[in-house]
């Protein structure tokens, strides 16, 4: 480019001809999450820009938005410092993903009766707030 800096594209994934919808990149740089039309997740390394997981059907609907906790003490799960992952669909619910244990899924909610247009974080990671559709804005404890 005429700026000097390099740029990468993400690979294509299989199933995203759709489109990603949104994405977030974690705090320490090492993560960029995917959230993609049919309701699946996709996270990739951003250091070698390769897959990492492809967490599919976590939505029934669109990914609307992901969201990384960025507060280096994060809230513990059984004793262990525990990184969360975020994302809000069409569907209405809110899915929270541990982040050192392979994205495993730790919770889903539903708080909103419409989608979920945006998820943040605490700084301390220990709540999240969201926003949806049906005009209400809800904070919870994760």
């Amino acid at each position: 480019s005429s700026n000097g800096r390099r740029s990468r594209e993400l690979p294509l994934l299989p199933n995203t001809a759709s489109g990603i919808r949104c994405f977030d990149i974690s705090v320490d740089g090492c993560w960029i999450a995917c959230g993609d039309y049919h309701g699946n997740l996709h996270v990739y390394d951003l250091k070698g820009m390769a897959p990492v997981s492809s967490l599919h059907d976590v939505h029934t609907a669109e990914v609307l938005c992901a969201s990384f906790s960025f507060h280096a003490e994060q809230p513990q799960h059984n004793g262990i410092s525990v990184s969360l992952l975020a994302s809000g669909g069409r569907d209405g619910t809110i899915n929270i993903f541990d982040v050192n244990a392979k994205f495993k899924l730790l919770q889903t909610v539903q708080y909103h009766s419409q989608s979920v247009m945006c998820v943040r974080f605490s700084l301390d990671g220990s709540r999240f707030i969201s926003c949806g559709g049906d005009k209400t804005i809800v904070l919870s404890a994760v």
